[in-house]
């Protein structure tokens, strides 16, 4: 009978606390917590207007636009901008765009010398598997921009604003077949 009276008594000790023995529990949590978080954290990664603004002369960028015809048909244009002087380095229309169709435009885009690093683009379906392929082997590494962020791709944005402020791209037409 004293072994069970013990192991209540030894129950009740730890199960009544007093507020001083709350207060130094928490803050050894609290200590452990921050240790912990502090041995398992990763150095600071620069942030994505650093990275564009670091690595503009390896990026590339690639977007799609629609533009309407004088018989109400829509073309569907690919642009291919190069962010280091953001001059835009091809750009193509077509009525029905494919995947092969977009994978041979980044091959006539970026050419066989000075291929850069990265190319951007967003998650739209047409950058799919073949497209994918056609840019890894041409050494690029791709970086996809998170969904309804057209702040991750701006210059490329920046374009397809201008051509709806202005009404139309045919003075980027000129300037990428000059």
């Amino acid at each position: 009978m004293t072994k069970w009276l013990s192991i209540f008594r030894h129950f009740l000790k730890s199960s009544f606390r007093t507020r001083r023995d709350l207060a130094f529990e928490s803050l050894l949590l609290r200590q452990q917590l921050a240790v912990m978080t502090h041995a398992c954290s990763r150095p600071p990664s620069q942030t994505w207007r650093s990275f564009l603004e670091n690595h503009a002369r390896d990026i590339i960028a690639v977007d799609i636009l629609t533009e309407p015809t004088a018989t109400f048909r829509g073309l569907f244009v690919l642009v291919v901008l190069s962010h280091d002087r953001r001059k835009i380095l091809h750009t193509n229309a077509t009525e029905h765009p494919t995947a092969v169709w977009t994978a041979r435009q980044l091959l006539e885009a970026i050419g066989t010398d000075d291929v850069p690093t990265y190319l951007l683009h967003d998650r739209d379906a047409i950058f799919g598997a073949v497209f994918k392929r056609q840019a890894a082997s041409a050494g690029l590494r791709e970086i996809i921009t998170a969904p309804r962020s057209p702040w991750q791709n701006p210059y490329a944005e920046r374009v397809i604003g201008s051509k709806d402020r202005c009404g139309g791209l045919h003075h980027e037409y000129q300037r990428a077949a000059a």
